[in-house]
C-alpha cells in the first residue's frame, strides 16, 4: 500500500467558533469554512483519495489573536479564566476529518494547521 499524506491550513479568522470537514476523496473543505479562501497551502502526497483505514492526524493552533475587553479584565481581577482556545479533532475516519474550534473573551483562533497520514485505499 502507498502512503498518503494531506496537510493544509484552515483560515478561521473572523469565526469565533465553527467547524470544518476535510473530505479525503477530494481534499476539499466544507462546514463553516466553505471555500478555498479559507483552505490554504493544501498539499498532498500519494494522490488524492480515501484511506484504507482510519489515518493518523495532527491538528494544531497555528495563529491566535488575543484581545483584552472589559469582560476579560474583570475575570482576570477575579482570578478566573480569561480566554480559552479549544479545538476538537476527534471525528476522523477513512473518509473525512472534522475539526471544531471555539475561542472566548474577544480572542480568536485565526489559523489551524493539520496533517493526516495513512495508507491509501
Amino acid at each position: 500500500m502507498a502512503i498518503r499524506v494531506y496537510s493544509g491550513i484552515l483560515v478561521t479568522r473572523g469565526f469565533a467558533s465553527g467547524n470544518a470537514v476535510i473530505n479525503f476523496a477530494t481534499h476539499t473543505v466544507s462546514g463553516t469554512l466553505r471555500d478555498s479562501t479559507h483552505h490554504k497551502h493544501k498539499r498532498q502526497h500519494g494522490g488524492i483519495g480515501e484511506f484504507e483505514r482510519t489515518p493518523c492526524k495532527m491538528v494544531a493552533l497555528r495563529e491566535i489573536k488575543t484581545e483584552e475587553t472589559e469582560w476579560t479584565r474583570a475575570k482576570s481581577h477575579e482570578g478566573k479564566e480569561r480566554d480559552y482556545f479549544r479545538i476538537n479533532d476527534s471525528e476522523i475516519n477513512r473518509h473525512r476529518l472534522e475539526i471544531e474550534w471555539r475561542a472566548t473573551g474577544g480572542s480568536q483562533i485565526e489559523e489551524i494547521s493539520y496533517m493526516v497520514i495513512g495508507e491509501g485505499a
